[in-house]
């Protein structure tokens, strides 16, 4: 596994190109909600929610599986009713 960060806590080179790809993708979305009119640290708290949820999805390998079986679900309801039901 490739780390991000080296034996003395600082970002690796890779880290920070992260960074800068995450700010670059966060800016204009809490950049609009904050012109509307919401708290930034709201913002920034529901934004930390959303990582958190993604980095337990991708560790416990939930969200493929929750994925597969929605499509599952959406091909079954698209066939409709199975004959003899």
């Amino acid at each position: 596994m490739q780390r991000l960060f080296d034996e003395k806590g600082l970002c690796t080179e890779a880290g920070s190109e992260l960074h800068t790809a995450a700010c670059k993708m966060l800016w204009p979305l809490m950049r609009g909600l904050s012109d509307d009119g919401h708290s930034v640290r709201d913002i920034s708290h529901v934004v930390m929610t959303a990582v958190f949820d993604v980095e337990c999805e991708l560790m416990l390998g939930t969200r493929g599986k929750e994925k597969e079986q929605d499509e599952r679900s959406a091909r079954k309801a698209e066939k409709g009713p199975e004959r003899g039901q």
